[in-house]
């Protein structure tokens, strides 16, 4: 239409724009920008307390992370279930690390054992064997001892044969129990 009508001052003053509109215009972009400012802050409140929570959690540093404000949206949801999932696997180490720590303790606790039953064991061993050794080498080495006492010494030496065979049958069962309560023979209680 402005191509087709001759450019005349009338024509000039009914297409020409107020300036006001121009003042319109700029309000209008400044209500946007503020607007867009207002949102993308509140946006980026979760964002920031995201950044603070990745950042303390790779630095080791302590953290609460209910000391985090997250907004109630989605953001603030998915930031909360971050923090959540971190405290949980937090939790999940230390209990790792108390559990591995307890069983460190009981296995040294069990080879400490081990090591003072293997002494025991070799020291009750010893004794019967020592004792019955004496009393047949005694007998040995006295052809001429008397009836009576051969027998006496006989006896002690078959009394400390019934405690050396007592202790390997403890020893066998102790075997037994470490490797497991399956392979022990059990015997009806009698009342």
């Amino acid at each position: 239409v402005h191509t087709a009508m001759p450019f005349t001052p009338v024509l000039y003053k009914r297409v020409d724009t107020d300036d006001s509109i121009w003042l319109f215009v700029i309000m209008v972009a400044l209500v946007i920008t503020f607007l867009t400012y207002l949102f993308s802050a509140y946006l980026g409140r979760n964002l920031k307390a995201l950044h603070l929570f990745v950042s303390k959690a790779t630095s080791d540093e302590p953290l609460n992370p209910s000391d985090l404000h997250f907004s109630n949206d989605e953001l603030g949801d998915i930031s909360r279930k971050i923090a959540g999932m971190y405290t949980q696997l937090i939790e999940a180490n230390e209990r790792s690390e108390r559990e591995h720590q307890l069983a460190i303790k009981a296995t040294e606790d069990k080879i400490q054992m081990n090591r003072e039953m293997s002494s025991n064991i070799n020291h009750e061993l010893k004794t019967p064997v020592g004792i019955i050794k004496g009393y047949l080498d005694t007998i040995i080495q006295n052809p001429g001892m008397d009836a009576q006492q051969r027998s006496l010494f006989l006896q002690k030496a078959s009394a400390n044969m019934d405690r050396l065979c007592s202790l390997l049958n403890d020893l066998s069962a102790i075997t037994r129990l470490e490797r497991g309560a399956n392979e022990i023979i059990r015997e009806k209680e009698r009342v």
